[in-house]
C-alpha cells in the first residue's frame, strides 16, 4: 500500500499542485501528519498483512529526506501525535507500546524510548509539559491514562483509571471533537457509556469528569 501526498499552492482564486510525494502504507487520520520547519512528517501502517509501521520526513518537493521503518511489527497505529520535535506513536496487537520518537533531525528520526502496557490508546492529548492523557481500552472497558514523557528515553504510566463495569465505550477514542480539556483547572471531560449483563439499571450514559494532577 502506498500513499499519495499532493501540495496545493494557492493564487487568489487559482490553485494548482506545486510538489507530489509518495510514502509506503497509510494513514490512521489527521493526527498522522505535521508539518514543521518546512518540512512534513507522516506517520504510516505498511499493510493489512505482515504489518510494520513507519515516520517519514518530506521536504518542500515532499521528497523523502529521513525514515524510520520497521516499528512494531505485526501490528498497525492505533493513535499519533506530533508534539514539537517529537512524535507520540501507540500501536496494538496484545500490549500497548507507546513510542518516542525524535524529529529534531529530519535526516535520521530516532526512536528515544518505548512503555508497554494492556490495551490500547486511541487517542493522545497533551496535558502539559511533558505529560500526555491517553485514552483508549483494556479488556472492554475504557482505560484513561496519564503518560510522563518529560524523559524521552523512559517514558512512564504514572497514573491509569478503568472504568468499572462490564462493557463501556467512548466516543472520543474515535473523534477528537467529543474530548474537552481545561488546562487552567487542569479536568478533562468525555462522553461515557458502561454497560453491566447482570444489572440493568447500573448501565449509564452520559459524561465522565477527570482530574488530571501532573
Amino acid at each position: 500500500a502506498i500513499t499519495a501526498i499532493h501540495k496545493i499552492g494557492t493564487d487568489g482564486l487559482s490553485m494548482r499542485v506545486t510538489a507530489s510525494g509518495i510514502v509506503a502504507g497509510w494513514l490512521l487520520n489527521q493526527f498522522s501528519m505535521d508539518e514543521r520547519d518546512g518540512y512534513l512528517r507522516v506517520a504510516t501502517t505498511t499493510s493489512w498483512e505482515n504489518q510494520e509501521n513507519a515516520v517519514y520526513v518530506l521536504d518542500h518537493d515532499l521528497e523523502e529526506v529521513g525514515a524510520l521503518e520497521g516499528l512494531a511489527p505485526d501490528e498497525r497505529i492505533y493513535s499519533a501525535r506530533f508534539i514539537g520535535d517529537r512524535l507520540y506513536l501507540v500501536t496494538f496487537l496484545q500490549m500497548d507500546p507507546l513510542f518516542v520518537i525524535d524529529l529534531r533531525n529530519p535526516s535520521d528520526p530516532v526512536m528515544m524510548g518505548q512503555l508497554e502496557m494492556p490495551g490500547f490508546s486511541s487517542y493522545l492529548h497533551p496535558v502539559g509539559d511533558g505529560y500526555l492523557v491517553g485514552i483508549g481500552q483494556e479488556n472492554g472497558t475504557v482505560k484513561v491514562s496519564l503518560y510522563d514523557v518529560r524523559d524521552a528515553r523512559d517514558p512512564k504510566e504514572v497514573g491509569k483509571y478503568l472504568v468499572d463495569s462490564d462493557y463501556s465505550w467512548t466516543a472520543a477514542m474515535w473523534d477528537h471533537k467529543a474530548v474537552t480539556y481545561d488546562p487552567l483547572h487542569q479536568v478533562l471531560v468525555i462522553p461515557l457509556e458502561t454497560y453491566d449483563y447482570e444489572i440493568w439499571n447500573e448501565s449509564f450514559l452520559g459524561s465522565a469528569v477527570f482530574g488530571i494532577s501532573s
